[in-house]
Order: structure tokens, then sequence, then C-alpha cells
């Protein structure tokens, strides 16, 4: 296969992904804008029989100002988007069918945020960040114990000489206004991914759970064998896929307490700063709201992961 052809094949294969395919259809403006009023950072789920009914008041407001918007009413769209992968349906906790965004369709919503909104732009704080993850990983790479040691050193010697430095009345150089919105545009445009990293990994459980479950039901071996077989899956199950090693590797830190009051102090400590006047209510309480959303998506991980365990 030719290198074009190679590509061709590859980009075909991304257009059919779920994400793309809600991207590239007629009414993917009132579909993201729907997603968009229903669902929020704060109201993940929603009753179903009150998101057709949220459907059909969009429908009817939209037909009023003259927008041209689908025929079908809210429950059928519902039903549509759930079949093409953009919302997901479960029984919650109160035994009420409830709808919450897939993966997919939280990963479209953020490509539009990403347009519709100022990014972070190539700056020192996007650099910074760079060049501080390629040097952490490249010593993890690198097995020669010297090497690492040398690097060590360097870096207390860097940090010892700019302790000394303060301590003995140094100049304390403060982030410029600009600065600092550049490093908190930097942080938001990767906080705002988390919402969809954590829903891929529940995803992920959750076909799985769907995948053992049939499995079990067409076995026609023992059912001693059978459990036996199935119980060692349950095990394994966070290092079966891409998503769950990825998670189980940043679960380490995360179910650190320590580490994520610091990271809500260090939040604070940057709102602090007076460049953060410049930021609206709503991007305060959501930047500040970045360890509550850290802690619900494991919550939610660790709820799913629970439920095939228990089945």
């Amino acid at each position: 296969m030719s290198e074009i052809a190679g590509e061709l094949a590859r980009v075909r294969e991304a257009f059919d992904k779920p994400t793309l395919r809600l991207l590239d259809r007629k009414w993917a403006p009132f579909v993201l804008a729907v997603f968009k009023s229903a669902f929020s950072r704060d109201r993940r789920s929603v009753q179903a029989d009150r998101l057709h009914s949220q459907v059909d008041a969009y429908l009817a407001d939209l037909r009023s100002v003259g927008s041209e918007v689908p025929g079908k009413n809210g429950r059928a769209l519902c039903v549509q988007w759930m079949n093409d992968l953009w919302l997901y349906r479960e029984t919650g906790e109160n035994g009420e069918e409830q709808y919450s965004l897939s993966s997919h369709a939280l990963e479209a919503l953020l490509l539009v945020d990403s347009l519709s909104r100022d990014r972070a732009l190539i700056s020192e704080s996007r650099l910074t960040t760079i060049v501080d993850s390629v040097r952490h990983r490249a010593t993890q790479a690198n097995p020669d114990r010297e090497a690492r040691i040398l690097r060590l050193d360097q870096e207390i010697a860097e940090r010892t000489a700019e302790r000394d430095r303060l301590q003995d009345g140094g100049e304390i150089v403060t982030a410029t206004d600009e600065q600092m919105h550049e490093g908190y545009a930097n942080l938001v445009d990767l906080i705002t991914q988390l919402p969809s990293d954590f829903k891929r990994v529940e995803e992920s459980v959750a076909a799985m759970h769907r995948q053992i479950v049939s499995d079990f039901r067409g076995e026609e071996r023992p059912i001693g064998e059978v459990l036996d077989e199935y119980l060692a899956k349950t095990d394994a199950l966070m290092s079966a896929t891409a998503e769950g090693r990825a998670f189980e590797g940043a679960f380490t830190l995360l179910r650190d307490d320590a580490l994520l009051q610091d990271v809500k102090n260090d939040l604070e400590s940057i709102l602090d700063h007076p460049f953060a006047t410049r930021l609206t209510t709503a991007e305060r309480r959501t930047f500040l709201g970045t360890v509550g959303l850290i802690r619900k998506g494991i919550d939610d991980v660790l709820t799913q992961r629970n439920g095939l365990t228990t089945t």
C-alpha cells in the first residue's frame, strides 16, 4: 500500500469513529448545543424522561425563532443519539433510567469549545510544560545510575542556589499578568480533557462487563471452572485495556490525598494573583473545582469497576 493510500485509510477510520461522525452530521450544531445546555460539569447525568422533555422544549424554542431543527421528538432523538454512541443510558442509584454523555460526545464538545475560546498559544508556560515533561521522562528512561545521580545533583544545586539567594534577601520576581494568564490557559486546556479521559475508562470497563456477562451466559462448561476463569478476568480488569492501564498508572497519584490538597492550595494561590481579576466568577469556580472533578472521575470509574466485580 502506498503512503497516501495508507493515510487515506487511517483518516477514513478516524471519520468512522463516533466523535467525528457527530461533527460531520447536518444537525451537529443542534446536537452539541443540546448537550451543552442539558449537561455540565456539575450535572453529568439527567433523568431520561426529563431529558426527553428538555429536548422537546429546545426544539419548540428554536422553531419559534425560525431555526431549522430535526423532525423527531425529544425521546426519539435521545434514543438515536444513544444508538450513535453519543449518549449513554444506565440505571441510577434511585432505580431510574438516566442519560450521560459518552466520551465521544465529550471529545466533540471539547473540540468545539477549544475552537470557540481563546486557546493557549505557544508560550513560555506551554514550552516549560513540555520541557519539564521531556526531562522527567528522559530521566525515567535512562538506566544509567551515574547519569541519574548527575541530573539530581544538578537540580539540587539549582534549587539550593535559589533558596540561598532568597534567604540572603534577593529580589522575589513575580510573574506578570500576561505570563499568569498564559499559564492559566495552558492549565485549562489540560484540565478540560479530564472528563472525556475518565469517561473512556468507564466505557472500557462497562464494555468488558457486558462481554463477560454475555460470554458467561453462553458457557457450557462446569460452573466452577467458568467462575474461576471469570474471577481471574475481573482481577486483571484494569490491566486488560489501554484505558485501564493508563488509569491504574495515574491512580497511584490520584489517590494521594496530600497531593490533591496541595493541588487545591496551588489553584487558590494562582487565583490570588492580580491576573485573576480578568476571570469571570464561573471561570474561577470551574478552575477551583479541578480537584473535585478528579475525585468525581475516580469515583465514577471505581463504581463501574465495583459493579463488574459484584456481578
